[in-house]
């Protein structure tokens, strides 16, 4: 038998797939050779591999022993790039910098890296001659479990299923067996939609403990995730979009969610790098980020501009060099999602922090000192189950920390 799958998705998030090139910025995302961006098939297959345990990673994706090719594995499964599908796609560049404890940028902490926005459509095929292999890729879609590149931990990578098509043929049929000789893989004939329900033995998939926190959020204020702009203002609110027609959309980023939640757990009980990872460059050391952010898109507000300067406080007059102007964002409404092992201790964590997020505690972005990043909590999800919350403000802090670390 001979199975073949076409997946057709697009991006929920910003993909960066990093090609080892610094032409633009510190991480290029790849490119083929007209410039366009894709999924090498490589990356597509790692990430498929990675939800397998290690025996049916193996009898699945192929192994190569060291001590020779006896004791190696052929791969079942043909995974071909992910390539556009269309021509709407956007690179944008992302600012990154690190903040000290006191919200200041560290010295050499500066990256940035050029990014596929959201709404980049995609197309990728399966081949293989095991239909569970089939199954079990058409699940890991089905289910919204995939990301991609780098960040996913971040907010990066997510992927929205548009449709799955399917067909196969019976090589010991002659009927079959003709068909496949002329069947075009990229072509539309013989691939049916893929609508049925895939269930899986759960017994083949590494262990997932994590519970997932979704809070709707109301910009009180003004947010200020900046970008280094090359004209106009010397600052603007980052932003997305999937053309270069379209108007952006004020963005936060998961790192910019990491970073706030990681200093104010820091600042009430101490390190806590278990949770969040830990890069140790002297020791040559890492850890997994255990944490996953979601981005959030701001809809509704205003975009504001505004120039800023600093006043001499012996003088009263302007200090030199100390004018600026920014274009931030106003007001408006965003998501996030959390996802974390679900474990007392994490579970206390979060609690605390979203509890401090909704009173105003906890800012994210810059400028947190004149109010901006300032957020309250609309409501409340804990794996896909609606929380009702109070009105009033100190009670809705206490129920949300309360259901949070309970985990209900």
């Amino acid at each position: 038998m001979k199975h073949y799958l076409r997946i057709s998705f697009e991006l929920a998030s910003a993909l960066c797939i990093g090609a080892n090139e610094s032409y633009e910025t510190d991480r290029d995302t790849i490119v083929d050779s007209a410039n366009k961006p894709f999924i090498p098939g490589s990356s597509l297959a790692g990430v498929y591999r990675s939800f397998l345990k290690k025996e049916i990673g193996k009898e699945y994706f192929g192994y190569e022993d060291d001590k020779g090719d006896d004791n190696s594995v052929s791969n079942q499964i043909k995974v071909y790039d992910a390539c556009l599908d269309d021509d709407k796609y956007y690179f944008s560049k992302r600012d990154s910098v690190a903040l000290d404890e006191y919200r200041v940028a560290k010295d050499g902490a500066k990256f940035d890296e050029l990014v596929v926005n959201k709404g980049a459509r995609f197309i990728t095929y399966i081949e293989s001659e095991n239909k569970d292999i089939i199954n079990y890729i058409a699940y890991l879609w089905q289910n919204d479990l995939l990301r991609f590149g780098s960040k996913t931990s971040r907010g990066q990578g997510e992927v929205k299923l548009n449709k799955l098509e399917y067909c196969s043929f019976d090589l010991s049929n002659i009927e079959d067996k003709n068909k496949w000789l002329i069947f075009d893989m990229y072509g539309n004939r013989y691939y049916e939609e893929y609508n049925e329900k895939v269930a899986i033995d759960k017994n083949i998939l590494l262990d997932n403990d994590n519970i997932k926190i979704e809070l709707d959020l109301n910009l009180c204020n003004a947010i200020s995730i900046r970008r280094y702009a090359a004209t106009g203002p010397d600052y603007e609110q980052l932003t997305t979009k999937a053309s270069v027609k379209e108007k952006g959309v004020p963005i936060i980023p998961g790192s910019s969610w990491a970073g706030s939640f990681k200093h104010h757990i820091e600042d009430k009980r101490g390190k806590q790098i278990d949770l969040f990872g830990n890069v140790d460059e002297r020791k040559k050391e890492a850890s997994k980020s255990k944490i996953v952010f979601s981005e959030t898109i701001i809809s509704g507000g205003e975009e504001k501009e505004l120039t800023r300067n600093a006043i001499d406080r012996f003088t009263g007059g302007a200090q030199e060099r100390a004018l600026y102007t920014e274009k931030t964002h106003y007001g408006g409404q965003g998501k996030l999602i959390i996802s974390f092992p679900d474990i007392n201790k994490y579970r206390e964590m979060i609690a605390d922090c979203v509890a401090d997020l909704n009173m105003g505690f906890l800012a994210v972005g810059g400028l947190s000192s004149i109010g901006r990043g300032i957020f309250k909590v609309e409501s409340l999800k804990i794996n896909n189950v609606e929380i009702s919350l109070p009105q009033e403000e100190i009670q809705r802090s206490k129920e949300l920390y309360k259901h949070i670390k309970e985990g209900k």
